[in-house]
């Protein structure tokens, strides 16, 4: 934990590379990953810079590997759509020495995937054009067969009858359109026919046993063969424009059986040729995507790999006298020795004549901070750090949020069955911790499966919590035996002289006063989980001034803070353990007591006494209190204003001394002296010290939610095993197998998911809010190094991330 205690010494290095050897010396201290680099030319366009025609090289790669990456979904996709048992991994990739070298340089890389998008982009359009003509021959093979049918169902012989009906009006003779149309567009396909042609027609359709590939969007839909039998021309016009509208395709369909047949015959054999045709191409197209998917994931880490480098160079100087590029950089001083031989193997690898210089640079600039964690340690520091970044080198609170914040939710949650399902599961992800690396979770489970030690602490807690609570299931459990025993004279439970060793005494659980016992044990369990963290908060604030040595906020900020919170909040706590501990005849209640200290003082109320002397420590305890809020207030601007003007006169005297010998620097001078106004200290002190004071009292309200949800999920625990579970043990069998369903889910719904999720947020709120104001700035920024370690094999999921 030393480690995670203050962020690690970082120092500001330049480099001075060869310009033949920076790409060579970046790919070792990518590899590395201990320098983040600063941009030098943050005032140059992006599209002036040195290499920005090798990014854009890097990113037509990437956009070209995206499509590789799209074209082996989508064929992975189709054979688990066709052949679940199959994958494109099965097949054997095709031959080429491309595919077989263990290492390549990025220009042919190049070459290869120009020649890679291109083949593929014609071996698609041929593939198309071959399942268009395959899909309108099989339509058309439809329309024979279902055209055969409507033929021998009487057809012709309606449509006799309407010609005859109609022939000395109309003039015209008989004629009939067959095609195919999508099976959603039938009604309104027949209802504008029937309106158009005024009833003048037969329409009869069939739908198409399987799934047609729809032209117009690459689907596969389902259809229907139609026919329509009309009179004259003007007719069969209207019906064609009808057809194309509804984006329905027609064909000719021969009026004898004996063509029909002949056709029929004809059109199988067409079929059966290109299904041959096609099989060979989609072999052919998945061998290719089979290799290409072995490698794919190498290809786009160099291309990655290759930007990243680029992208950094271009932040650097380029000294064109010399042919150098300048570097700045910060880098953990623990690592000098890791990144210096780093620079040496470059200089070997790249053959050049002069090896890479690394100098520490003197600066007044903020580092980055940076903080070596571990898969343990990475959730916890990562809640931290969604408040905000801790500054430089102050003490983060990730040291003791790592059990703070567990046992903080284990007091809400506080059920040890309910938490011993949370530890199975968290259980379950620590030991398929490795084959759940590799798998692509979703949002969720990913969230999960990230947070599993934090889980499994979570669920250690909640099972002690819950045992101290003696609630199991929302029940209790008779452990260690009763410290009472029943007097049948008194006909009453009398406490006797054994103390329970653990938790509360299962007595309490069903007895009439169980609520009211509950609800006063975790109310001051909360105040007194308030107060020892928000303490702790106060003192580590103490370690920030220590370590940037600033005595005056530990005269007037640290010591008046602590006896504030300890005068009055800290002495709660000790009126809480007193009365848990002394008998007394009445029974005061607390927040009265507190508030007296000041409204009655001097003039302690009898009711109130709890102990000896207690009226003469409250009179010194609240002088104290106020005292302390003056001493936060006042001084501090003060002193700040005499030691600015010591400042301003010592600064004067030196440039008064140095006049005759050497004009004086002014801009050394101005970098030393910073404007102080004296207003805003003093209304920046004013805010500081009322929002102490004023969060003292709201934030140990605050930790109340402690109680709150402790209770609501007692309670709820309760009510579903009585209303649920134990109504429906009184009938048969199979309403108790319902009700122990409906139980359990709403035990796994309920209390298991949003119920830790309410109590999770609260911690999370609690620590944030309570505990992290009273010393954490967070507004520092994260190191980022360049490290090729967290670029990742894939743009696919970059893409939909973004």
């Amino acid at each position: 934990m030393g480690e995670l205690w203050r962020s690690q010494k970082m120092q500001l290095v330049q480099l001075f590379i060869q310009k033949d050897a920076a790409h060579d010396t970046l790919e070792e201290l990518g590899r590395l990953g201990k320098i983040q680099f600063r941009d030098l030319n943050s005032s140059v366009n992006s599209f002036q810079r040195n290499f920005v025609n090798e990014i854009k090289r890097c990113e037509e790669m990437e956009r070209q590997l995206r499509y590789l990456e799209e074209q082996v979904h989508r064929e992975n996709a189709e054979i688990a759509r066709k052949e679940p048992e199959k994958k494109l991994s099965d097949y054997s990739g095709v031959d080429g020495k491309f595919f077989s070298e263990k290492s390549f340089d990025l220009n042919a890389l190049e070459g290869h995937l120009y020649t890679l998008e291109h083949e593929l982009l014609e071996m698609n359009s041929h593939r198309e054009t071959i399942v268009r003509g395959f899909n309108e021959l099989n339509e058309m093979n439809y329309v024979l067969v279902k055209d055969s049918t409507f033929f021998d169902e009487g057809l012709s012989k309606q449509g006799q009858q309407l010609e005859e009906i109609d022939h000395e009006r109309e003039g015209s003779i008989l004629g009939f359109t067959t095609g195919v149309v999508r099976k959603d567009a039938i009604t309104p396909f027949e209802r504008v026919l029937w309106r158009i042609l005024r009833g003048n027609m037969i329409f009869k359709a069939a739908d198409i046993e399987e799934l047609m590939l729809d032209s117009a969007t690459g689907e596969l839909v389902e259809k229907v063969v139609f026919i329509i039998v009309h009179q004259g021309e003007q007719a069969t016009a209207k019906v064609r424009k009808i057809c194309e509208s509804f984006g329905a395709r027609l064909y000719n369909c021969p009026e004898s059986p004996k063509q029909r047949r002949e056709y029929s015959e004809q059109l199988k054999s067409r079929i059966d040729e290109i299904s041959r045709v096609l099989a060979r191409s989609n072999e052919h197209s998945r061998q290719l995507l089979a290799a290409i998917e072995k490698r794919i994931g190498a290809w786009v880490l160099l291309v990655s790999k290759e930007k990243a480098v680029f992208h950094t160079m271009n932040m650097f100087n380029y000294d064109a006298g010399r042919k150098l590029l300048i570097a700045e950089g910060w880098c953990p001083v623990v690592s000098t020795d890791d990144v210096l031989q780093a620079l040496n193997r470059a200089s070997i690898t790249s053959g050049a004549s002069v090896p890479s210089i690394m100098g520490v640079v003197r600066t007044r600039d903020e580092p980055p901070t940076f903080y070596p964690t571990n898969k343990f340690t990475a959730c916890t520091h990562g809640i931290i750090e969604a408040y905000g970044v801790q500054r430089y080198e102050e003490v983060n609170p990730a040291v003791f949020s790592i059990i703070t914040f567990p046992f903080l939710f284990a007091i809400m949650f506080g059920d040890a069955g309910h938490a011993l399902i949370m530890l199975c599961a968290a259980l379950a992800f620590i030991y398929f911790e490795k084959p759940l690396s590799k798998m692509k979770l979703n949002d969720i489970l990913d969230m999960l499966f990230g947070g599993r030690y934090v889980l499994l602490l979570m669920a250690i807690f909640s099972i002690f919590t819950g045992l101290i609570y003696n609630d199991v299931f929302g029940l209790g459990i008779d452990l260690l035996g009763t410290a009472w025993h029943y007097d049948e004279g008194a006909n009453s439970w009398v406490r006797g002289e054994r103390i329970y060793e653990f938790g509360i005494d299962p007595l309490w659980k069903g007895s009439e006063n169980e609520l009211y016992f509950y609800n006063s044990f975790k109310m001051k369990l909360s105040v007194i989980t308030g107060v020892i963290q928000m303490t702790l908060g106060i003192i580590m604030g103490l370690f920030n001034h220590l370590h940037f040595k600033k005595p005056l906020n530990i005269i007037c900020e640290f010591i008046p803070q602590m006896i504030f919170m300890c005068g009055l909040f800290g002495y709660l706590v000790m009126l809480i353990y007193l009365k848990w501990a002394t008998p007394l005849p009445h029974e005061p209640y607390l927040i009265n007591v507190l508030i007296d200290m000041f409204l009655s003082f001097g003039n302690l109320p009898a009711e109130e006494k709890i102990y000896p002397g207690q009226n003469t420590v409250q009179m010194i305890l609240a002088v104290a209190a106020v005292i302390s809020v003056f001493v936060m207030l006042i001084p501090k601007p003060i002193v700040l204003m005499i030691q600015h003007k010591r400042a301003v006169a010592k600064l004067a005297a030196t440039h008064k001394n140095l006049e005759g010998t050497s004009p004086p620097d002014h801009s050394s001078s101005h970098d030393h002296e910073e404007e102080f106004d004296f207003a805003e200290a003093v209304v920046h002190q004013s805010i500081h010290t009322i929002e102490f004071v004023l969060g003292c009292i709201s934030n140990t309200a605050s930790y109340l939610r402690l109680w709150a949800l402790s209770l609501a999920h007692a309670e709820l625990s309760l009510v579903f095993y009585e209303q649920v579970l134990l109504n429906t043990m009184k009938y048969n069998w199979f309403a108790v197998f319902v009700g122990f369903s409906v139980w359990g889910g709403a035990t796994i719904a309920v209390l298991l998911i949003m119920e830790a999720l309410s109590a999770f947020l609260h911690a999370l709120r609690l620590h944030w809010v309570e505990f992290q104001n009273k010393f954490y700035n967070g507004d520092g920024y994260a190191f980022e190094p360049l490290d090729f370690g967290k670029l990742k094999s894939t743009l696919l999921e970059e893409q939909l991330g973004d």
